[in-house]
């Protein structure tokens, strides 16, 4: 078994590792000969320090964050302008607002997910009614009952009396 070491270990490193990477990404053969040069401002470089820890995805996060940038970059200002201050300052707080709330996937993201496991051998009508059941049980814990569970799901309330009953009664 081999362990990388992760950015919340080694973000003193983050830095050079975000430079690796832009120039990984091999921005200036797009023909944007000012927009594909390194971000060089103190925006880009809090923001990786401040969250090195959440940066569970390691390299393919940084990886997602200089296309971002490049793609910002583009967005905001012409083929061959200058960057300045202000509109890189703008797209590192947008870098942060769509990698936290868009493109990161955590663990705590799937925490609340219900899975429904089909298995080999049970028939059609069994697999059916035995996810009618699940769902039955979820909806009336998630809902707080039978009448909520019933009004949120578009279903009546005897509908899922009856999935309770399906599957139990086996």
């Amino acid at each position: 078994v081999v362990k990388l070491p992760s950015f919340e270990d080694e973000s003193e490193r983050i830095h050079e590792d975000f430079k690796v990477v832009w120039e990984k990404m091999k921005f200036g053969k797009l023909g944007f000969n000012e927009l594909s040069k390194i971000p060089k401002n103190s925006y880009i470089e809090f923001f990786l320090e401040k969250h090195a820890s959440r940066f569970e995805g390691g390299f393919r996060d940084l990886d997602k964050i200089a296309a971002m940038y490049f793609n910002y970059r583009i967005l905001h200002y012409s083929k061959d302008e200058k960057t300045n201050e202000e509109t890189e300052k703008l797209i590192v707080r947008e870098i942060e607002n769509d990698f936290f709330g868009i493109s990161q996937y955590t663990s705590s993201a799937y925490d609340n997910v219900k899975t429904f496991v089909i298995e080999d051998g049970i028939k059609y009508k069994d697999m059916l009614d035995k996810f009618k059941w699940e769902l039955s049980q979820w909806s009336i814990k998630h809902y707080g009952g039978v009448g909520a569970a019933s009004k949120a799901l578009d279903v009546d309330s005897k509908t899922i009396r009856n999935w309770r009953r399906g599957w139990a009664n086996r």
